[in-house]
């Protein structure tokens, strides 16, 4: 995680380094710092399907349901034959 926290660091733009620094919180169980960075991710890119698939499976994890269909719903719009998104939704 570290490494993700560096490159987001020196490239706060990049979209990928927040996903990813987002993917390494949710799997230390960081849930609202997850939520956080993939929600970063999407302000600097907000067509970026995976992190709309793992802000919903966050959220979902938090409990807030609501916003878990939303997010899943936003991938599913990018991206209408991702598999993933479906079946989380």
């Amino acid at each position: 995680m570290t490494l993700w926290k560096q490159a987001v660091a020196l490239k706060p733009d990049y979209p990928d380094a927040h996903f990813n620094l987002g993917n390494a919180l949710k799997d230390q169980g960081r849930l609202e710092s997850a939520a956080a960075s993939y929600r970063k991710a999407l302000a600097i890119k907000p067509a970026f399907v995976g992190a709309h698939n793992n802000l919903g499976l966050t959220l979902h994890e938090q409990g807030n349901l609501e916003d878990a269909v939303a997010s899943y719903r936003n991938a599913l719009m990018l991206k209408p034959d991702f598999a993933v998104a479906h079946n989380n939704l």
